[in-house]
């Protein structure tokens, strides 16, 4: 492009200068051949964002190359060399590269989205602060600094915002409020929904009708992730607000929801759990000491005043059925507790000569206990019981979900 237009001014100058022309004819002439500079460089922009937009980013970069090469207006260079960073920005966005993945662990790039849009968007400020001979050029810079601005808010709604939702939802299930952390399931099954769906689409763009049967799952391991979790959270909610569920529906219809809507039925589970370790009974419970407005695990209205818990200790689910007569025994050992007790990778045993019991305590939750009830005396180390405990609380807190992510190389 430049050199037909430095051509163009090499065939007119010559003849201004012996007399064919004039100095007003010279200037005309560049001011054409700027104009004509300009039209072309709004031609090569339209290529270049059409290719970008169809995710054509080996074709957008080699045509960025072939435009640097062409254009020798300092201004106009200056700009073009910002676009390499640009294409690997946008490359990177739409594979979603927020996190990569290694060895099947998550690690946060060093070099993150965010700071490659960052870093772009700086050089193109400096360049909206140059005083450019065209208005165009600086309104293209202005528009592209707002269109990475943009890019950036769609970084934190989909690394932060979705996780959000799940942690508070993970947490007010914790706490037994059952509208709070259904609220928040399902601002994150809405966001990951929306999510999903632009993703598809991009997908279709851009491989066309029927790429679906010749690829796999096209989707970012950032997203699995989190649907995952949000699954995992799920299954959890289901577990904690059983009964609350189920006074909604018929107990069929409440198990086969279980079975075939859910990941993992945690409440099969807990029955199975009782039946392998041939227990008495198996339950969780749920500890109210210091909820003052906790006002249970169901509906309730905002404006509806709640009352204080009538008992520090309330059975939330059981197997087969609640123990009655041993509730007495185990409220006083759980508010007996030490602080060894409150480690959450141990399964602490007690047995009480007095009734023949041996119950064996596991904290699933901060606030939530699992017990295993035997009616005879049991070794403290009875591994059979033990493992199936660990294991259950294991996979209610998610623990191999967490376990995924390479914290340390997480940035704040």
């Amino acid at each position: 492009m430049a050199t037909s237009n430095s051509r163009l001014i090499q065939s007119y100058v010559p003849c201004a200068v012996h007399g064919l022309g004039n100095l007003t004819s010279v200037r005309y002439l560049l001011f054409f051949n700027f104009k004509l500079l300009m039209e072309q460089f709004e031609k090569f922009l339209s290529l270049f964002f059409g290719q970008v937009s169809q995710l054509n980013f080996e074709k957008s970069r080699e045509l960025v190359e072939r435009e640097r090469e062409m254009t020798r207006v300092g201004q106009l260079r200056q700009f073009i060399s910002i676009l390499p960073n640009f294409i690997e920005a946008e490359k990177s966005y739409f594979n979603l590269g927020f996190l990569s993945v290694k060895n099947k662990i998550f690690l946060r790039k060093d070099n993150s989205l965010r700071s490659m849009y960052e870093s772009v968007k700086t050089e193109l400020n400096r360049l909206e602060d140059v005083n450019w001979g065209d208005r165009a050029l600086s309104t293209i810079v202005n528009q592209l600094c707002q269109y990475l601005t943009a890019r950036v808010q769609l970084v934190d709604f989909c690394e932060c915002e979705i996780l959000r939702n799940l942690l508070s939802a993970q947490i007010e299930i914790e706490l037994w409020n059952f509208i709070a952390s259904l609220t928040h399931l399902h601002a994150s099954h809405s966001q990951l929904n929306s999510w999903e769906k632009s993703l598809q689409s991009k997908e279709t763009w851009k491989l066309g009708f029927g790429a679906g049967f010749l690829k796999g799952s096209q989707l970012p391991a950032l997203y699995h992730w989190l649907a995952k979790f949000k699954s995992a959270i799920v299954s959890k909610f289901s577990l904690y607000f059983y009964h609350t569920l189920a006074q909604q529906s018929s107990h069929q219809d409440m198990r086969n929801h279980l079975a075939n809507k859910h990941v993992t039925d945690y409440h099969h589970k807990l029955q199975n759990l009782q039946r392998r370790c041939i227990a008495t009974s198996a339950f969780l419970v749920f500890e109210t000491v210091g909820l003052l407005d906790w006002g249970g695990p169901s509906y309730l209205h905002p404006d509806r005043q709640k009352e204080p818990p009538d008992e520090d200790y309330v059975v939330m689910m059981s197997h087969p059925a609640k123990p009655i007569e041993q509730m007495a025994r185990i409220k006083q050992i759980l508010s007996e507790r030490t602080a060894d007790y409150i480690l959450t990778d141990r399964v602490m045993c007690f047995y009480d000569t007095k009734e023949n019991c041996t119950y064996f305590m596991s904290i699933v939750d901060p606030r939530v206990t699992l017990v295993v009830v035997f009616d005879s005396k049991k070794d403290d180390k009875e591994v059979t019981v033990v493992n199936y405990m660990n294991e259950f609380c294991a996979q209610v807190r998610c623990t191999k979900i967490f376990a995924s992510l390479k914290v340390h190389n997480l940035r704040v």
